[in-house]
């Protein structure tokens, strides 16, 4: 079978679909791996545009056989375990055994595998849950070098995928990157988890509804998902060497300048919010690294990607 250009692996998740989306309209040869996703489809727009294979990463046959079947240039990893729509920090919690099986135990299927067919960059999504309380770290933006410290399940898994990553970087050589975004957000995110104050936010202010709302009053780093699957489609083209770890962020804001936002764009929305302190603060993360070694920058500034999101959502 022909070549591709990416394999993307957990292509049903929203920010796997978003990939196969910029992917598809940047002209790159697409196949995508993984199981069906029941009750929604996320992939219906390029279906015709894609090669779909159907499998499990924490079967290694399944793994070869899509590797086979496509034989990419890169692999893109989104899969992570996640179940119901509580975000996948819930669904880490309520079943830490399959949040194992999926994250650690099948992200290392997928290296091992991908390293015997001679995959040479494999790109995955990992994620700033790995860090602990930000007042463990003081008042300066963290970078890839400070410790990690999770605080749920989730993001223990996190961690030690990225530790099978490295482990795997150098017994084969083969270029493994974990990518490690904030908060994010866009079209196309059916669950709710940390951002479901976000998404109520939105909805309401796209339908003009009346609001009250309790929220964090803390700042945070927030993405837009667009502009996520950039940075993995830039990362995956850089001709350059990659380092085993990048952070990726939009901007920092909070609910109280998203709200402002949201009332200069949408006439008559006046939410009222009732800030409360936040379970746990992550630090504020630096992503100066990929910028100064690879050149990335996020397209979309925090009134843009609110406006993408309504845009693509309209009440």
């Amino acid at each position: 079978m022909a070549e591709c250009d990416l394999l993307i692996v957990g292509a049903n998740g929203f920010l796997g679909a978003r990939t196969v989306a910029a992917a598809v309209a940047a002209g790159r040869a697409v196949a995508t791996f993984g199981p069906p996703s029941p009750g929604r489809d996320l992939l219906a727009p390029w279906r015709d545009r894609i090669r779909e294979i159907s499998g499990s990463m924490t079967e290694a046959a399944d793994v070869m056989a899509a590797l086979s079947g496509s034989r990419p240039r890169a692999v893109l990893c989104f899969a992570a375990h996640g179940e119901g729509r509580g975000g996948l920090m819930r669904a880490g919690e309520d079943a830490p055994d399959r949040a194992f099986a999926m994250n650690v135990a099948g992200f290392r299927t997928l290296l091992a595998t991908c390293a015997a067919a001679g995959v040479p960059r494999v790109l995955w999504a990992s994620s700033t849950t790995v860090f602990g309380p930000a007042d463990a770290y003081g008042p300066v933006p963290v970078d890839e070098t400070a410790p990690c410290a999770p605080r749920s399940i989730y993001g223990l898994t996190k961690q030690l995928a990225e530790t099978v990553a490295q482990f795997y970087r150098q017994r084969t050589g083969m270029e493994i990157c974990a990518v490690r975004p904030p908060l994010v957000f866009g079209p196309g995110r059916w669950y709710g988890g940390a951002a479901e104050r976000l998404d109520i936010l939105l909805g309401a202010a796209a339908r003009r509804e009346r609001l009250a709302l309790r929220v964090p009053e803390e700042r945070f780093d927030l993405m837009h998902g667009d502009d996520v699957a950039a940075a993995f489609l830039h990362l995956a083209a850089h001709r350059g060497a990659l380092a085993p770890c990048y952070h990726v962020n939009g901007f920092v804001t909070s609910y109280r300048g998203i709200a402002a936002v949201l009332m200069q764009e949408c006439p008559g929305f006046h939410p009222v919010l009732e800030f409360v302190p936040s379970e746990i603060v992550y630090p504020l993360i630096s992503a100066g690294r990929v910028a100064h070694e690879t050149g990335f920058q996020p397209r979309l500034n925090l009134r843009a990607a609110l406006l993408a999101t309504l845009q693509e959502n309209p009440p």
